[in-house]
Formats: C-alpha cells, structure tokens, sequence
C-alpha cells in the first residue's frame, strides 16, 4: 500500500461547544490537529442532528477505509486465485471491516 499523505486515524468528533464539530486526530509526531471542521450549528434544532450524523460518518468512513480497501483487496486476490482456504480469510477481514464502518 502507498504511503498515506492525510493525518492518521483513528479520527474522532469532538463538540466545540459553541455549535460546532470538529474532527480530532493525532499528528505521526503525537500532537494533536483537527484534520477538518463541520459546517453546520450541531445546536440547531432541525440541522443539528444531520450535522453530528455527517460528522460521525465521516469519522467511521476514514476509520474503516484501510480495512476495507485490505478487505476487498484479500477478495479479490482469493477469486483470481481460485482459493477458498483465501477466501474464508478475506471473508473474515471482510466481516472485521463491515462490523468497523457500522460502528
């Protein structure tokens, strides 16, 4: 796999507590960053609840991306190579991987 250029996960929402979300993560160096915002009042009566939702899929979907991408790479190995022994290991990482996004 290439070397990723974005800040590592795990990413998390923290509530600034003014209305707003950010996305909070940790730096190689271990300082800590916030890699995006959230536009959008997390207090609005009627947006609010999409703004958190939008933010906490944005987390689960840059959380779960490199076992997803490990997954499918494992299933597509597995059908090229005819083997099922492969292919009930990528079917668990597969399992592992969906059970992260859902999170």
């Amino acid at each position: 796999m290439s070397e990723s250029k974005h800040t590592p996960v795990p990413w998390s929402v923290r509530d600034n507590e003014n209305g707003t979300l950010v996305i909070n993560a940790t730096e190689p160096d271990g300082s800590p960053c916030q890699p995006a915002r959230i536009n959008g009042n997390a207090d609005d009566e009627v947006y609010g609840p999409v703004t958190r939702a939008n933010a906490e899929f944005i987390v689960r979907a840059c959380n779960a991306h490199d076992d997803l991408l490990e997954a499918c790479k494992a299933i597509v190995h597995a059908a090229n190579m005819g083997d099922s022994a492969m292919g009930g290991v990528a079917a668990t990482l597969a399992g592992f991987a969906i059970a992260k996004a859902e999170q």
